[in-house]
């Protein structure tokens, strides 16, 4: 009896002296578009506003430019280059700066106490000197 009140005061003593563990992972919404990392089990997330971001490409200047129909084959290879280059910014900026997780602005409905920032302007910045 003796022993099992000692182990449970060790338990409980153990337990208490614990960190509190920190928040890990954030819901998205429906249809959230990930750039980078996984929601599940961030630590950091991050988004950024895509449409400023998009605008800085040169597919985007390209698409725009040509006035290219959303059906045609030129703009959907555009299309896909243009998230190809937006996720490796992403992806570049994110490691560099410790970021797990890189979403659209807007797409995470529960942040699970966890404090999202706001990557556009380092995103942007990165496209823009590193666009062929």
């Amino acid at each position: 009896m003796v022993t099992s009140i000692r182990s449970f005061a060790l338990v409980a003593l153990m337990l208490g002296a614990a960190a509190p563990l920190a928040a890990q992972g954030v819901v998205l919404k429906n249809k959230a578009i990930v750039l980078y990392g996984e929601a599940s089990n961030c630590s950091k997330p991050a988004t950024i506003d895509i449409r400023k971001v998009a605008e800085k490409t040169p597919e985007y200047r390209e698409i725009q430019g040509q006035a290219l129909s959303e059906d045609s084959a030129r703009y959907k290879l555009l299309r896909r280059a243009m998230f190809k280059r937006i996720k490796e910014a992403c992806k570049a900026i994110a490691e560099q700066l410790g970021y797990d997780l890189v979403v659209r602005a807007g797409d995470i409905s529960n942040g699970k106490g966890l404090t999202e920032s706001d990557l556009t302007a380092k995103v942007v910045e990165y496209v823009e000197n590193n666009s062929k």
